[in-house]
């Protein structure tokens, strides 16, 4: 079972057990990155958008526990995509 809650306006991510193994939460930022522009960095995704080049790469690499409401708005809108564009759930 996977548990999202809303903290400070952050999004609190975690992985539970649904019998049939773990799902996680999986961020297709190198995905919509390529499919933006194949030659597009990380650096050139947080200086258009003001975010952390650190937020880029956790969320790049998918090392993260945690994904701050704006960070997710802003991505959102850079990339014209939604939410479930995003970030989705996989099977770990």
């Amino acid at each position: 079972m996977l548990y999202i809650s809303l903290l400070k306006g952050e999004l609190i991510m975690g992985v539970m057990n649904n019998g049939a193994g773990s799902l996680k939460i999986y961020c297709r930022l190198a995905v919509l990155m390529a499919e933006k522009d194949p030659k597009l960095f990380q650096h050139k995704v947080a200086f258009d958008t003001g975010l952390a080049i650190t937020t880029i790469n956790r969320l790049f690499n998918n090392k993260f526990d945690r994904m701050d409401i704006h960070t997710l708005e802003v991505l959102c809108q850079y990339f014209g995509c939604n939410i479930s564009d995003l970030i989705t759930l996989r099977q770990s």
